[in-house]
Order: C-alpha cells, then sequence, then structure tokens
C-alpha cells in the first residue's frame, strides 16, 4: 500500500493508507436519506431511476404511501473520477444533474428523528452530510491507520474512516491508548544486566 502520510504522536508513528476495500456508506443502516440516481455506466445512490424530475419523484413516492419531508437535487461531475454534491458543478460538458437525495418520513421515523428539533432545515443538513459522505466514497477518500511502536510494533489499525481528518484523529486516539511491548523488553533488558558492586579500600 502507498501511504497518504505518517506522523508521530505519543511516542508512536502514526500512517494513514488509503482503504482499498472501503464499502459504500450507502449500505449501513443509519442513512436517513434515500438517494435516487441516474447513469448511463455507473450504479448510483441507493435508486436507479431514468431521470425524473422533482414532481415525477413526489408523485412515485407518494404512490407508495410514501410522504417526503425534505429533498435535494444530486450533480455529478465526471472527468475521469467522480464527485457528487448537492449543488450545481457549473460545468456544462463533464457535470449535471444525476438524481434526487430525499428523507421521508418513514425513514425518519424508523431512525427516532421525528418531533421536537426536526425541522425540514435539519432534514436537508442530513442530506449534504450523507452526500459529503458518499462522494469521499466515489473518490477514494476513505481511509485506514496502522500505529507502531518505538521499535516497529504494529500496535493498532482500523479501516473505514470518510475523510483525513477522522482517520488522523483516531489514529492519534490510538497512539494514545495502545501500549507499546518495546517498553516492557526495554525493562526486561534492564532488569537482567548484572550489576557489580564496588569495594572500597580503606587507606
Amino acid at each position: 500500500m502507498i501511504e497518504v502520510e505518517s506522523f508521530k504522536h505519543n511516542g508512536r508513528k502514526v500512517t494513514i493508507y488509503p482503504d482499498e476495500h472501503a464499502e459504500s456508506p450507502r449500505v449501513f443502516d443509519c442513512n436517513l436519506a434515500t438517494l435516487a440516481c441516474w447513469h448511463r455506466r455507473v450504479n448510483l445512490g441507493d435508486e436507479q431511476t431514468s431521470g425524473e424530475t422533482e414532481t415525477e419523484l413526489c408523485e412515485r413516492v407518494a404512490a407508495s404511501g410514501e410522504e417526503i419531508l425534505a429533498l435535494l437535487p444530486l450533480y455529478l461531475y465526471q472527468h475521469g473520477d467522480m464527485t457528487i454534491r448537492t449543488t450545481p458543478f457549473g460545468d456544462r460538458w463533464d457535470s449535471g444533474q444525476v438524481g434526487w437525495a430525499y428523507v421521508t418520513k418513514a425513514s425518519a421515523e424508523k431512525l427516532g428523528c421525528m418531533g421536537a428539533g426536526w425541522e425540514r432545515e435539519r432534514y436537508l443538513r442530513a442530506i449534504v452530510s450523507e452526500v459529503e459522505t458518499y462522494d469521499m466514497f466515489l473518490r477514494g477518500a476513505v481511509y485506514g491507520y496502522v500505529v507502531e511502536g518505538a521499535e516497529g510494533d504494529e500496535l493498532d489499525s482500523c479501516w473505514g474512516f470518510y475523510g483525513l481528518d477522522d482517520a488522523r484523529g483516531e489514529g492519534k486516539a490510538a497512539a494514545e491508548s495502545s501500549d507499546d511491548p518495546a517498553t516492557d523488553r526495554a525493562a526486561a533488558e534492564l532488569e537482567s544486566r548484572p550489576t557489580f558492586a564496588g569495594n572500597r579500600i580503606e587507606s
């Protein structure tokens, strides 16, 4: 693996690597929104459609007995790699709308996201956050860390962090909480060394 970066923390070496086996965050059960997308060559999001207006989407969802509480358009920029967000990219050649992200009443109820404190603006922020995480996956911005001790022992590792900040933060926390066997080896070696008491000669 090619490392992204490495740094020292708490006497340990923390190395960040790309997660080559990262899962799409859309497989997790904690997603509030549904991403309904259309693309000629790639399956994106959660649902595959052939292109819908906002009215068509709302009518389709309503016909299934669901109620949409909030929705935002999805835009994709693709020039080799792909990146997705809820606002236009302003490039008419390599970008355009690719779907809708929406929250239904059933989804909100399932995750306990109803009642006081839950209004449309909060649902919209949740949509943006989920799309940002999905964008990290599409861009390959998912990472893991490996923590090594003073003599190169692997002390801890973990994968599946969306974004460098999370990987760095968790790597530092692991460096602070991990035990380094090199410390025990050094102590054992010191104890095993013979000691000599010198004799003082008095005149």
